[in-house]
């Protein structure tokens, strides 16, 4: 039914709308950034209750969701039109518990919305006593349900960083690996007992390798603040690109994953091989190709979360890497384009100076001519890493 709903309009029992119950509508906005090295919420400071809550405000008659959120943050934080502008505030759910609110039956419409700290510079606000900054993980004792409001705005935030290079800007362009890896860990959660970190290479390689972000051509020596003489090489400097993540691998680089324990490593043998792959999820096209070098050098494996590496038969470094659907081998430079020039189906990424990635898909090594390469070129990152 389009229009509004008139004031005579009867249901199919003969009940107009005000003869319903109806509750109050709220809007509660959990408001996100990093301060230091952790993400934190901002909170103000409810002087009827004597209590910390969460921005908010009650919907005003034919007034938007997020007009009542704008008005609610600048009536409540003192945050003006232009600090808002280009600010993404995304509706997280409603909670609609009816006894969330000692004052009565009210609907909670929330929402998440995350700035640059410069922002939030609540110290010199009006409304500076007020307001306070608390981790996410620790919001203290809030009104209502706002516990589990900030709960969930860190989880939504967590999962979208997870997949995507600061997906709301809180750092400025360009910026270098370290910056945008530090940042990222700041709004992941704290790692507990037997979690750990990705290290900043897995980091670089996963933001890198679909196009997430991209080299700017420029370093550190480039940017007005850092023209002074600096200790080692200057660093890349990047911006973000418009790449979309490879949604089989974003859980390779979570923000906390369980820590890796010590990894037995055995000799590959073909009989055994193809089982034990296939018990990784790793498709047959790769396991073929995989069986095939086995028999062509020794190799060891070693079963990681995501992947399984391979290994000269002494244990060196990472050969090549074994995912579900693609391999990655390890190539300096020049083997990496003579790879790439052979056959273009493949794609090179380039890792460091000495060393380029070949990543080679599961589609591609349905054609034997390309298999027969990709069994020869990573017999040749085994010898490398025997060097």
């Amino acid at each position: 039914m389009g229009g509004m709903v008139t004031s005579e309009y009867r249901d199919s029992a003969g009940r107009r709308l005000i003869d319903y119950p109806r509750p109050s509508v709220a809007v509660d906005t959990a408001v996100l950034t990093v301060d230091g090295d952790e993400l934190v919420v901002l909170e103000v400071h409810r002087d009827d209750a004597d209590a910390w809550a969460l921005p908010g405000t009650f919907l005003h008659e034919a007034e938007r969701l997020r007009d009542a959120v704008l008005r609610s943050l600048r009536d409540k934080v003192g945050l003006a039109g232009y600090q808002l502008a280009g600010v993404s505030i995304e509706q997280l759910r409603v909670f609609d518990e009816p006894r969330r609110d000692p004052r009565g039956w009210v609907l909670s419409v929330t929402h998440v919305a995350v700035l640059r700290r410069d922002l939030l510079d609540v110290t010199s606000s009006a409304e500076g006593d007020r307001l306070r900054f608390q981790p996410v993980d620790a919001a203290g004792d809030l009104a209502f349900d706002h516990p589990a409001i900030v709960a969930a705005a860190a989880e939504h935030v967590r999962r979208r960083y997870a997949a995507h290079p600061d997906p709301d800007g809180l750092l400025e362009e360009p910026f270098t690996i370290r910056e945008l890896y530090d940042l990222h860990m700041a709004v992941a959660p704290r790692t507990g007992p037997g979690q750990a970190r990705p290290s900043i290479d897995t980091f670089r390689r996963y933001m890198t390798r679909d196009g997430l972000i991209e080299d700017t051509g420029l370093t550190t020596a480039d940017r007005k603040a850092e023209r002074t003489a600096t200790l080692g090489a200057p660093a890349r400097l990047y911006r973000r690109a418009g790449g979309q993540p490879d949604l089989v691998d974003v859980l390779g680089v979570r923000p906390v994953r369980p820590e890796r324990a010590r990894t037995e490593r055995r000799p590959l043998e073909a009989g055994g091989l193809a089982g034990r792959l296939a018990a990784e999820g790793v498709v047959p096209a790769i396991v073929d190709v995989v069986v095939a070098l086995s028999e062509r050098t020794p190799v060891v494996a070693a079963a990681r979360p995501n992947y399984v590496s391979l290994h000269p038969a002494d244990g060196r470094p990472v050969a090549v890497y074994v995912h579900k659907r693609r391999l990655s081998i390890p190539l300096d430079p020049s083997d990496a384009q003579s790879f790439a020039g052979e056959e273009p189906t493949v794609r090179v990424q380039e890792v460091s100076s000495r060393t380029w990635h070949v990543h080679v898909s599961a589609e591609a090594l349905a054609d034997p001519a390309v298999r027969r390469r990709t069994v020869a070129w990573s017999e040749r990152a085994v010898h490398r890493a025997q060097a």
